[in-house]
């Protein structure tokens, strides 16, 4: 085969054609591109609808475009930027199926469910956001996946399993973006199905999520702040109250929570500032929603602050200008209280008996009997408080009070004489309310009312009938083990009592009774058998059963009394010191505290001696040996180096005392304090007293403090008076030889050899061993030699 020949300009035309197209083929591109650019600026600039138009074009001129996949989910969420949520739908589909990577098929299947969210289409969206989240995606399209099936779920009504993906997505991508968010609808999905304290929770976890929007952060606070307030945290919801107006003081949230703040400053017990407050908001929003809320709030806070004229004003007030405010019911109840506590006990009944008749269906109907059932009580009409205190405890099991009102009913079947009544009563009580303050009292007035009706040993017989029977219901076992000790203790029946004590441990080990089963015995192993090492074992048991409360109290005591029948005084101290520092306001025994302050003066821990002194006399403070006690108290003060404290100490002492020793010692021991802080006109009147009073050697030691203080001031007329005094009215073996060396020198400063002379011959002679009669006639013979120079 030949080459084929052809022309130059053949040649040239052709290759014109073949660039043309080329460049026609390039521009065709480049508008493209262009046109995709221009699309991505108006999506950038917030021209959503505009930009939407843009892709479309772009999308038509290049379908098969390699970003095509992207485009189309860029034209979605402009979609969903302006709610066109079915275009917005079948953009995602578009990119979902034109995807070529997984990254952008998961994209565009979570932006498809959301899309399906928005249109309210929630089965179908769970059931895409479901697929999406079972796949092993990046955190970030994960979070989003979860965020809207959460919200899908809550909106379908599935309230728990919108919480679960809220959870999951809080707790497994907490980086996430969407995480803020979902901790905020996590709330609203808690308080759904009654869960406050989580619901709290997230809010706050919303409020203070980094990078959250602002507006997010001020509702969540907000809500969370309320949340609190509800839930009686009221610490928390101060701190979310004061943060919200410390850190967005103008939003509208900030306005708004003014009135829960309010509330919480008065839960919180700052009752000044809650009424300035109120005031504030009263003047400032007389049109508020709130008033009537406001008034009743600086009704309670003067009554809070028992300036009860005060709160009757506001309530008063309150009834007249807001008769159909909730606030005004509960305004007639707190007048009722108000009348009570101020002894007024006629008003007091009549304004409880016209709320029962004017607000018969109020939540406070419970509250109100029971008030009216104390006001019967304090009139002697225990027939009518019975009626009442029965009403509230049976009709009423929502009442704060009904408890109370039970305890009492059975108080007044006592006073009534029913005492068999009254023992069932108390009983009751503990079996309805085992964790009640009250439930042992009223097992141990049952027995007393029992004791008193003679009818113990019936009780007995009943208990170990309910044993003998096994009954199934081991609640039922258990009460019954821990009432017949009970009983067998109020019978004094110890070793019964100690005995059933232990089978009910050996039954029930971690019975909520455990604590008090523990320590009964261990009472019983250190008051009766005189066995404190089996004691102690008991009561670390109670200790180690024990809440905070109650038995933890006693139980170190007892430990306390054990160690120390143990001579094991160190770890005696340690458990009282504890009881001290942990539980300031339980007292212990005048014994307790004495014995156990002498023994860390002994060891020299003036510290914690001072505090147990401290502590005794906070407990006691009419002791008959206060006087003794505060002296104590300075002494140890004064070891621990705490100078101003001890003279307050001291100052006390004197205080109470009026004999003559101690109160020379007092003032001795304060002169020294106030000398070492160079206060010597005190010093000096403190030692002054301390030396002209009866006390003994006291007065001689103060006496020769007083009188070098003075020679140290210079004043060596004054100090050698006081030596000399001394000298002369106490024969003391130490201070006397001192005192008349001391003087003689005095008398030399004053320029009074002759004197100087005859207080030196009078030590020698009186005091011829001591050290100073060396000195003295050392000193006789210098002014020997300088009188023979003088003549």
């Amino acid at each position: 085969m030949g080459i084929r020949n052809t022309s130059p300009t053949t040649t040239w035309v052709t290759l014109f054609a073949a660039f043309a197209l080329c460049c026609l083929v390039c521009r065709a591109e480049t508008t493209a591109q262009d046109q995709r650019a221009f699309a991505d600026g108006l999506f950038h600039r917030g021209f959503h609808s505009e930009a939407i138009e843009e892709y479309e074009r772009y999308l038509e001129q290049a379908p098969d475009a390699p970003d095509a996949s992207r485009t189309w989910l860029r034209l979605g969420r402009a979609a969903v930027m302006i709610a066109a949520y079915n275009k917005a739908l079948q953009a995602f589909e578009q990119a979902e199926t034109t995807a070529a990577e997984e990254t952008e098929r998961l994209e565009a299947r979570i932006s498809r469910g959301e899309a399906l969210f928005f249109l309210e289409r929630y089965d179908e969206a769970m059931s895409v956001l479901s697929a999406a989240d079972a796949l092993e995606a990046p955190p970030e399209p994960r979070a989003r996946a979860l965020y809207y099936l959460g919200r899908a779920r809550y909106e379908a009504g599935d309230i728990q399993a919108a919480v679960a993906a809220y959870e999951k997505l809080v707790t497994e991508m907490p980086e996430a973006t969407t995480a803020p968010f979902a901790q905020y609808h996590l709330g609203f999905a808690l308080i759904d199905i009654e869960e406050p304290e989580k619901a709290a929770a997230a809010f706050s976890a919303a409020a203070n999520a980094d990078g959250a929007a602002v507006a997010l952060r001020t509702e969540s606070l907000f809500r969370a702040a309320e949340l609190y307030d509800r839930l009686g945290w009221t610490a928390a919801a101060l701190g979310a109250y004061e943060q919200l107006r410390a850190e967005f003081p103008d939003s509208e949230y900030a306005r708004r929570a003014e009135y829960g703040y309010a509330w919480a400053l008065y839960h919180g017990g700052r009752y000044d500032e809650a009424l300035a407050l109120a005031a504030t908001l009263l003047e400032e929003r007389s049109d508020t929603p709130h008033k009537p809320g406001l008034v009743y709030l600086r009704g309670n806070c003067y009554y809070q602050q028992r300036r009860y004229d005060d709160a009757l004003r506001v309530y008063n007030a309150l009834r007249a200008e807001h008769p159909d405010s909730v606030f005004a019911a509960r305004a007639l109840y707190k007048t009722a209280w108000a009348r009570h506590l101020t002894g007024v006990t006629n008003a007091a009944r009549e304004a409880t008996l016209a709320f029962l008749d004017m607000y018969p269906d109020s939540e406070l109907c419970g509250d109100a009997r029971y008030l009216l059932g104390i006001i019967c009580v304090a009139d002697g009409d225990y027939e009518e408080a019975l009626e009442q205190f029965l009403l509230v405890a049976e009709q009423y099991p929502d009442s704060e009070f009904s408890a109370d009102a039970l305890f009492k009913a059975a108080e007044c079947y006592g006073h009534l004489g029913l005492r068999n009544e009254s023992a069932r009563a108390f009983e009751a009580f503990a079996r309805r309310y085992p964790g009640n303050p009250l439930t042992e009292q009223a097992m141990l007035r049952s027995g007393d009312a029992r004791f008193t009706a003679a009818d113990f040993e019936e009780a007995l017989d009943n208990y170990a009938g309910i044993l003998e029977s096994a009954p199934e219901d081991e609640r039922i076992l258990e009460e019954t083990l821990y009432r017949m000790a009970v009983t067998y203790h109020n019978m004094k029946a110890h070793d019964d009592s100690a005995a059933t004590f232990k089978k009910l441990l050996d039954a029930f080990p971690d019975s909520v009774r455990a604590a008090e089963a523990h320590f009964r015995i261990g009472e019983y192993e250190l008051r009766q058998r005189e066995n404190p090492l089996e004691a102690i074992a008991s009561y670390q048991a109670a200790l180690d059963s024990a809440e905070d409360g109650e038995y933890v109290v006693r139980a170190l005591q007892g430990l306390a009394a054990a160690r120390y029948e143990q001579k094991d005084y160190e770890q005696a101290a340690a458990q009282m010191l504890r009881l001290l520092h942990d539980y300031p306001d339980d007292a212990l025994t005048e014994e307790a505290y004495l014995w156990c302050g002498q023994w860390l003066r002994e060891v020299e821990r003036w510290a914690d001696a001072a505090a147990m002194y401290e502590a005794m006399l906070r407990h006691y403070p009419e002791h008959e040996e206060r006087s003794g006690l505060w002296f104590l108290l300075g002494e140890c003060r004064e070891k621990a180096e705490a100078p101003d404290k001890a003279l307050d100490a001291y100052a006390r002492a004197r205080e109470y005392t009026s004999d003559g020793l101690r109160v020379a010692e007092i003032q001795y021991r304060m002169g020294i304090l106030h000398e070492a802080r160079d206060e010597k006109d005190k010093a000096l009147a403190l030692l002054d007293a301390a030396a002209n009073s009866d006390g003994g050697e006291t007065s001689a030691k103060a006496r020769f403090r007083l009188a070098t203080l003075q020679e140290r001031m210079g004043d060596h007329e004054a100090a050698a008076r006081n030596y000399m005094r001394l000298a002369i009215l106490y024969v003391h073996e130490t201070l006397s030889p001192e005192a008349l060396w001391r003087a003689g020198n005095c008398y030399l400063a004053l320029d009074s050899p002759a004197r100087a002379r005859g207080v030196f011959q009078e030590l020698i002679e009186d005091y011829p061993d001591s050290s100073f009669a060396e000195q003295a006639r050392e000193q006789l013979e210098t002014l020997a030699a300088h009188a023979d120079q003088v003549e």
